[in-house]
């Protein structure tokens, strides 16, 4: 737990040692610019990257997550659960994204475990962007297809439909996403028969440089659902 503590507090220091410039971004929960769980097809900005660090309360874990782009148009992400529980495989996600025309996006991601076995997943997808059906705010449908590598499911075809909507201006947005494959990072990835989740989160922009996420996750599983808070940093080379 102590070493957990020690690399975030060494990683936040060189963070606000970083010029930063301005331009609000969706919340990067698991490596992947969207909005919580659901890609977008709008890739981060070209030499910008996006540091993200969550607290997930059910599980006392802090997934950490870096979007970055080192082109236009094209995306890398990483992520990674440091969890405060001993005995616990870590999961970690990689990431990456091509927008190949405006409002679509073709990438893949990476699901699998650091320090004990797991099933490792691999998932190409397609993202579309438009406006939001409830009205100011925009709109991604994304469908990917899931393969697995070792025990578990059969291979699946996974759906995330995700909406953020302007409550005041740009500072105060909704996010909210129904999917299908909810990922392994926060300990809420389940792999049962159910696999539907609706996910609501709540971003605010606090500078240019700075926004907090407070997220649930499957709020319609009764009062089961997870809870989140987390901060999002943006900068700039």
């Amino acid at each position: 737990m102590k070493k957990g503590i020690i690399f975030f507090i060494i990683i936040f220091a060189v963070i606000f040692a970083v010029p930063t410039f301005a331009q609000n971004y969706n919340a990067t929960f698991n490596g992947v610019y969207g909005y919580i769980l659901t890609p977008t097809a709008i890739t981060c900005p070209a030499m910008n990257f996006i540091i993200g660090t969550t607290f997930i309360f059910n599980t006392a874990s802090m997934p950490i997550s870096i979007v970055f782009s080192p082109l236009k148009d094209w995306e890398i992400g990483f992520a990674y659960e440091l969890s405060f529980q001993e005995g616990v495989t870590n999961p970690f996600q990689l990431s990456t994204k091509v927008q190949f025309v405006k409002g679509a996006s073709f990438g893949i991601i990476i699901d699998s475990f650091f320090g004990g076995e797991g099933l490792t997943t691999i998932e190409p997808y397609i993202a579309l962007h438009s406006g939001s059906i409830f009205g100011k705010g925009v709109m991604d449908v994304t469908i990917g297809k899931g393969f697995y590598i070792g025990q578990g499911q059969d291979d699946l075809l996974n759906l995330y439909i995700g909406t953020k909507i302007p409550l005041i201006g740009d500072q105060f947005v909704l996010l909210a996403e129904f999917l299908n494959n909810p990922h392994r990072i926060g300990g809420i990835g389940y792999y049962d028969v159910g696999r539907g989740a609706f996910n609501l989160g709540f971003l605010l922009n606090i500078s240019d440089f700075l926004t907090i996420h407070f997220i649930t996750f499957d709020i319609l599983d009764g009062f089961d659902f997870v809870m989140a808070l987390g901060i999002n940093l943006k900068l700039g080379l």
